[in-house]
């Protein structure tokens, strides 16, 4: 739908480009908006594992940061479970559950952007009212 309103604002001569621009700047809208929330996904991992070890009186085997990472790497599952490197189960668990809060709070954030975005679609595409 959105391709068919861009290609019909311009002449007939211009819809080539005018559809390629539309694709281009959506195709990187999106990977801009993935990689964003990537790296707030792993920066609140991090975070959330730093403040759970501090809690625990725990010292990390690794940075905060680089666990994070090797969560966010691990085919999406979010889970650590390479004993080799993490020989602490206590630790395991731990960055397993900042992993699940952080997102649920990246979720959290979404739900309430898309929320916001489809009241500003209903306002500004609402019709005004003719009768006078």
């Amino acid at each position: 739908m959105m391709d068919a309103l861009s290609v019909s604002v311009v002449p007939k001569a211009r819809a080539g480009m005018a559809a390629g621009i539309f694709t281009t700047m959506r195709v990187t809208g999106e990977a801009l908006a993935i990689t964003a929330i990537g790296a707030m996904l792993m920066s609140l991992t991090a975070a959330n594992l730093h403040a759970a070890a501090e809690v625990e009186s725990l010292a990390l085997p690794k940075n905060d940061t680089a666990i994070a990472n090797q969560m966010g790497a691990s085919a999406g599952h979010g889970t650590v479970s390479n004993t080799d490197s993490m020989r602490d189960g206590i630790i395991i668990e731990l960055a397993n559950h900042a992993y699940t809060s952080a997102f649920h709070s990246i979720f959290a954030v979404l739900a309430v952007l898309s929320a916001l975005t489809a009241v500003v679609c209903l306002v500004t595409l609402r019709q005004p009212d003719a009768t006078p």
